[in-house]
């Protein structure tokens, strides 16, 4: 995409309709776009040391970003919304005691989905997306347990939200039903469990993980561990060494 390639791309994003993408570029410590089509690569107002993309909104006009901690006043990751007409970076979604990430378009653009993560525990949450700041108070809870549950994405309808939880004693993957105004309709239901030892979603760093969905399909990483075991057979007594 760019005619220097001294320095390393990293962190790209594709658009909803794949025409093209925003990378990061280290020897700048900023963002750019550039067509998929060639052209002169565009800045964005988002700085790699800040902020890290997480999606793209349907309607191509928005991204969603993590802000980094940087200062002795903000000490928690937060969620913000860059507008891609106007260059501006708005915050969106910030818990002062806490810190929240995986944020996530609905597929209409109109709702975001996010963790929000505290001592060992991870909850769900679905907001409305708009240009300001969201208060708690709007805070739709998808999931009400302790355990971690992490990747929230919604299915291609929107009217669910997948994510990983260890609710049974394993990493496996699944889904809430949503009403309308984006209430849990019932209880979780497993999709995906991932139970063996040796091909588990929670043999790799929950860090490491990520999760796409589309329509009739999921895609999400495993990690196989394998070992063998090799025998010696020790030299006759007396052998030459």
């Amino acid at each position: 995409m760019s005619q220097d390639n001294s320095w390393v791309k990293i962190e790209a994003a594709v658009d909803p309709a794949g025409s093209q993408v925003i990378y990061f570029d280290e020897s700048k410590d900023s963002a750019f776009s550039v067509p998929f089509s060639g052209g002169v690569p565009q800045a964005l107002p988002l700085s790699r040391s800040d902020v890290a993309v997480y999606d793209w909104a349907s309607d191509g006009k928005a991204l969603l970003v993590i802000q980094y901690p940087h200062s002795a006043a903000v000490r928690h990751f937060s969620i913000q919304a860059a507008n891609l007409e106007t260059r501006q970076v708005v915050p969106l979604v910030r818990d002062p005691d806490h810190d929240v990430f995986e944020p996530h378009f609905s597929p209409d653009a109109r709702w975001v989905t996010f963790t929000d993560a505290d001592n060992g525990e991870s909850r769900v949450f679905v907001v409305p997306f708009r240009w300001t700041a969201v208060p708690k108070s709007e805070w739709q809870t998808i999931t009400t347990d302790t355990s971690w549950n992490d990747k929230p994405r919604f299915s291609a309808d929107g009217r669910s939200v997948l994510f990983t939880s260890n609710r049974d004693g394993y990493r496996c993957i699944w889904v809430q039903r949503l009403t309308p105004d984006m209430h849990p309709a019932g209880d979780p239901v497993p999709v995906f469990h991932s139970h063996s030892p040796q091909l588990s979603i929670g043999n790799g760093p929950v860090s490491d993980q990520g999760m796409s969905v589309g329509k009739g399909w999921l895609v999400f990483d495993q990690t196989e561990l394998k070992g063998n075991i090799w025998m010696l057979e020790p030299p006759a007594q007396g052998a030459a060494k």
